[in-house]
């Protein structure tokens, strides 16, 4: 199985509720010269999230880790599907306290979502830069504190 990881900046915290908001992952060209297919891996999003939901009866719309380890962050409180920008957003809360320190502090920048690629990488020129395009498959959001 292929590992996929994205990096997307967190873009506002709530303190109260301690949830983090940002993208989840677009259609931006990453570091790696790679560029996700909205189209085709929103309904793996939707999977995802849907047997997350069904397994804790609706409190949670997807599993939040810390940089891809072990530690269950917490939960993913909103997936919404933007067709007209290509992304998907989420709202996180935090339910561990070392974990939402770091949020606080500044020390996690982002969300990376971890799982799979799905089929081969298509290439494709984008402004005249050589780019794969790829389906993701995923099966964990996280909280990271730099691009992967």
């Amino acid at each position: 199985m292929k590992n996929l990881k994205l990096f997307v900046r967190l873009t506002k915290i709530d303190e109260a509720q301690r949830i983090v908001y940002g993208t989840a992952v677009d259609e931006t060209v990453d570091f790696s010269k790679e560029v996700f297919d909205y189209a085709t891996s929103k309904p793996n999003f939707q999977k995802w999230s849907d047997a997350i939901s069904a397994a804790t009866e609706g409190k949670s719309l997807g599993n939040l880790r810390a940089m891809h380890g072990k530690v269950a962050a917490g939960k993913l409180e909103q997936l919404a599907f933007d067709d007209d920008g290509k992304k998907i957003d989420i709202a996180a809360k935090v339910v561990d306290d070392n974990e939402w320190a770091k949020c606080l502090e500044g020390v996690y920048t982002g969300f990376s979502i971890g799982g799979s690629y799905v089929g081969s990488k298509r290439a494709e020129k984008v402004n005249g830069r050589d780019l794969l395009r790829y389906t993701a498959n995923p099966a964990e959001g996280s909280l990271v504190d730099s691009p992967c």
